[in-house]
């Protein structure tokens, strides 16, 4: 020791990075964000299989005390406040998983949407062939067609292919509602709806179209508009499920609209001059 020095200043200096290395540990300790996050031990299981999820969160206070806040559901249990939770899902599916962390007054969560998957299969597939809106003397395929699919059922027909033809002079004009019940290998069971429109698809020999006349109908890539009154009017195109996808307007008797870039499907044409009104149905089919 440098005798040179009073005993009370080397204690003042001692006193001061004493200080300072509590305040640089406490700096360091708060800067550090806490990120929740957690692992499965397997994310893809049968049903009744238990889960082991592992909490893999970093950062926050050191040496501060943690707590846990977990949320399964589906599962059994469907909540947790282990550190290292095991959860059992006995239905198949897919299900959401999210974790609370506290530590030391440092909040974080995290949730992984879908992220077990229980049982071979966890959602049907839909394929409608060639639109769900059609003209009622038309048929519309439907194709459920499912990896790991042990058996289908469909409602109504009593049809236990992957497949079904629904044929709307069977089932009339307006909707109807086609339900396919799809089988696993593991026993799962997923049921899914899908909605068809068959339209009465007016043409032009009906005797109340006198106003306007369409043709060919069904068209494939031009579509002709014949007016009884020329004179300027507007026109907006609409498809079965309300959008918009044509629009403008017509200066002669007779007109013709190019449809090439239209789907297979049935649409309103309205056409509007002044107060006057007049709406039909179109149908393109190639």
């Amino acid at each position: 020791m440098n005798s040179s020095v009073p005993i009370e200043d080397v204690e003042f200096v001692a006193a001061i990075q004493a200080t300072n290395k509590e305040m640089l540990q406490g700096i360091k300790l708060a800067a550090i964000d806490l990120a929740a996050d957690f692992v499965a031990a397997s994310t893809q299981v049968a049903p009744n299989t238990s889960v082991s999820f592992t909490n893999s969160t970093t950062g926050g206070y050191m040496h501060a005390p943690e707590t846990y806040k977990w949320y399964f559901p589906g599962g059994d249990p469907a909540t947790s406040t282990d550190e290292n939770p095991s959860v059992t899902y006995a239905q198949c599916g897919a299900y959401d998983v999210s974790l609370v962390v506290d530590r030391g007054g440092q909040i974080d969560s995290i949730g992984k949407s879908a992220y077990i998957s229980v049982g071979d299969m966890t959602s049907v597939n839909m394929v409608v062939t060639p639109n769900d809106t059609a003209c009622v003397n038309w048929s519309v395929s439907l194709d459920a067609t499912t990896p790991a699919a042990a058996s289908y059922l469909w409602q109504p027909g009593d049809v236990a292919t992957a497949s079904m033809v629904a044929d709307g002079s069977v089932y009339g004009v307006g909707e109807h509602t086609f339900t396919v019940t799809v089988t696993s290998e593991q026993g799962c069971i997923i049921s899914k709806d899908q909605k068809l429109y068959f339209d009465a698809c007016t043409s032009i020999g009906d005797t109340d179209v006198k106003e306007l006349a369409l043709y060919p109908n069904p068209a494939q890539e031009l579509l002709t508009i014949e007016l009884q009154d020329a004179g300027l009017s507007h026109y907006t195109v609409t498809s079965a499920n309300g959008s918009q996808v044509m629009k403008g307007t017509f200066t002669a008797q007779s007109q013709t609209l190019n449809v090439r870039s239209l789907a297979n499907g049935i649409y309103m044409l309205k056409i509007e001059a002044g107060e006057k009104m007049i709406v039909r149905r179109f149908v393109i089919n190639r």
